[in-house]
């Protein structure tokens, strides 16, 4: 753990999608807590409050973190956590930096929180229609899926 910590930089450019973050973690990280330190670092290097034009790299960011927290609750309800992985840790985390970055600029991130919850939504309507008829999986993917 220590020395991932050491070999990790300061510094890193935000991610442009997940699989880009999967990659980070995959290189930088030996366990769920070093993946909350990248993300905070990440985070202290591109925050909207040192740089404004950092604007529209921090909502793709939060855009990122949604769907990595949407991820890691899904595999934590399928296989549990462990003690390497740390997923609870890791969801808590994600938690803290995204209300960060919401704080940060709070009419631009809702945007990405209303889109991810109209989403939700019809997710949710559609499985519960779909129970309804008698379908007993719905056609609509998870997002981990």
């Amino acid at each position: 753990k220590r020395l991932a910590r050491k070999e990790m930089p300061y510094v890193f450019t935000v991610p442009a999608n997940v699989d880009e973050l999967h990659d980070l973690i995959g290189e930088h990280c030996k366990s769920g807590k070093d993946v909350g330190v990248l993300i905070e670092r990440i985070y202290v290097a591109n925050s909207v409050r040192i740089n404004k034009t950092n604007m529209g790299s921090m909502v793709n960011f939060l855009d990122i973190l949604q769907k990595r927290f949407m991820l890691i609750a899904e595999a934590l309800a399928r296989s549990g956590d462990s003690e390497s992985v740390q997923r609870s840790h890791q969801l808590n985390s994600l938690c803290k930096i995204m209300y960060k970055i919401t704080q940060e600029a709070p009419s631009q991130m809702s945007q990405i929180w209303s889109r991810n919850l109209i989403y939700f939504q019809r997710n949710l309507v559609k499985k519960l229609n779909d129970i309804e008829i008698g379908v007993d999986t719905s056609a609509v993917p998870g997002l981990g899926q």
